[in-house]
């Protein structure tokens, strides 16, 4: 039996419990009254009982039934929450798949990433997301990873995150394997700027101060300025005090981008990952925040995760991922030279932008 033919059977019987639920319910109360006025009437006739009494009487059965009217649909949503409590515990007491080691070593002050021989897969019956990746990445470098949507971009910046473990491999920071450091202590050397932005209901002061809750004022405003936002900010009516409500939804979806940014440039990690972290902004601020962001690498390793090849002939090397494996790799200009998936998406990506400007 299908889904939607299961699905639509409960349904079914769903509706037909409820409207016999309230049909029983109905006939019970009106029984209730007729027999009471059956019983009730002759007293009346005989004059041993008031007749004003037969409404009050009326009214104080049907209240009374008042009271189980919701306990059918009380015990059906009593029965969802048990099931959705189970699916909680069940989550909460699931075995994490990431564990700290029990003496986890501190990460070294070299922040060079070394990921060598790294293949993944999800679950043995799945295949590899992953294989065979080597990269090396020197500190205060440039480096991007490009490729088409499904290349396994998004896998990698997870195992680099220690969201998962990897089966095959290893990677490395400062010589270190991070699976021989805490998870807390890897992540505080990355700052992820995502294309999916996670704002929460407060203000924008407080959104900010969630990757660093010592920041000064001074900092605040300088990670605002990197990411374009802070003239916004500013014209508002409360600053930065002003209350983004759920998900930021008083924001539009560029305004969200740009604080992310913000947030993310205020960590101050010496790693700063970019994932498809422009694809809500408009040309021109785009341009103006990857220059800004580049520049950071005088100071920390920018890690760009990309398939738009815009700017990528300022990155000091690029790796082009294909299925899980790194087919093609070397700088922009070496990489527009061969013949390969990356000149491909480039001559695309510029016939594309051509069309647009011409018919605009």
């Amino acid at each position: 039996m299908s889904v939607e033919k299961e699905y639509r059977r409960l349904q079914t019987r769903m509706a037909l419990i409820t409207g016999l639920n309230e049909s029983l319910i109905g006939l019970l109360m009106n029984g209730a009254v007729a027999t009471m006025l059956i019983a009730a009437i002759p007293q009346v006739t005989a004059g041993t009982l008031d007749g004003v009494y037969l409404a009050v009487i009326s009214l104080g059965i049907m209240a009374s039934f008042e009271a189980f009217v919701p306990l059918p649909e009380a015990l059906q949503y009593l029965d969802m929450n048990v099931r959705a409590a189970d699916r909680l515990f069940e989550i909460i007491d699931a075995e994490p798949e990431v564990k700290d080691p029990p003496n986890p070593e501190r990460p070294a002050r070299n922040y060079r990433l070394t990921i060598n021989g790294l293949s993944f897969r999800y679950s043995p019956q799945n295949d590899y997301a992953l294989r065979n990746i080597t990269m090396e990445v020197p500190w205060r470098q440039k480096i991007a990873v490009v490729g088409p949507s499904g290349a396994g971009k998004s896998t990698l910046i997870n195992l680099l995150m220690r969201f998962w473990n990897y089966q095959q491999g290893s990677i490395k920071i400062g010589g270190q394997e991070i699976k021989d450091m805490a998870q807390e202590e890897v992540r505080k050397l990355f700052a992820v700027i995502s294309q999916h932005t996670h704002l929460f209901t407060g203000t924008i002061r407080e959104n900010l101060l969630l990757a660093n809750p010592d920041a000064s004022e001074q900092q605040l405003i300088r990670a605002c300025e990197q990411a374009q936002i802070h003239r916004f900010i500013s014209g508002l009516e409360q600053g930065y005090d002003t209350w983004i409500g759920e998900q930021g939804l008083r924001l539009s979806g560029g305004e969200r981008q740009r604080l992310a940014i913000a947030r993310a440039l205020l960590k101050n990690a010496p790693i700063l990952i970019l994932d498809e972290a422009t694809s809500n902004l408009d040309a021109i601020t785009e341009e103006e925040l990857l220059e800004t962001l580049f520049t950071l690498s005088n100071s920390h390793t920018v890690f760009h995760i990309t398939h738009r090849l815009k700017k990528l002939n300022r990155m000091d090397h690029i790796y082009v991922l294909y299925q899980g494996e790194i087919i093609q790799q070397g700088t922009h200009r070496q990489l527009l030279k061969e013949e390969g998936l990356y000149r491909k998406m480039w001559e695309i990506q510029m016939q594309t932008e051509l069309l647009e400007a011409m018919e605009s």
